[in-house]
């Protein structure tokens, strides 16, 4: 039996993102990106779509806004789909997600929570700081 799908797009996962030191990330609805220890705020909802080949967008639900990485390696939130919105998605060995641009193939930004809860990119793909925790939302 084959299954076969009406649409080419996938419906979105609607998750939360923990970091691997313990902090969610959270998009407040004026743009403020940061890391939260409060499991039940409603500002760390993100719904990810997949776009392409191992791309990702995140969008926040209760602030409606994209997250992103610009070619200056910044945090950006934007209220429509941007290229800096797309994010590449890997799971690594231990089964941790990290989000990261790739301007080149030397020139690699990941998302990254700091151990203050500040939200940042980093050049480093292996760090705690930039794995995350997808959890699912019932």
């Amino acid at each position: 039996m084959v299954f076969r799908l009406r649409s080419t797009t996938l419906l979105p996962r609607r998750r939360k993102l923990q970091c691997r030191n313990g902090y969610f990330l959270e998009v407040r609805p004026d743009g403020t990106v940061r890391g939260t220890k409060n499991n039940n705020s409603i500002y760390a909802v993100f719904h990810l779509s997949t776009v392409g080949s191992n791309t990702s967008t995140l969008w926040a639900e209760e602030a409606g806004l994209y997250l992103g990485i610009d070619n200056r390696g910044n945090i950006v939130t934007t209220a429509t789909k941007i290229p800096a919105c797309m994010l590449r998605e890997t799971l690594d060995t231990e089964f941790f997600n990290s989000f990261c641009m790739e301007f080149s193939p030397r020139r690699l930004h990941c998302l990254a929570i700091s151990a203050q809860g500040k939200v940042r990119s980093s050049i480093l793909t292996s760090s705690r700081n930039v794995q995350f925790i997808t959890k699912l939302i019932c």
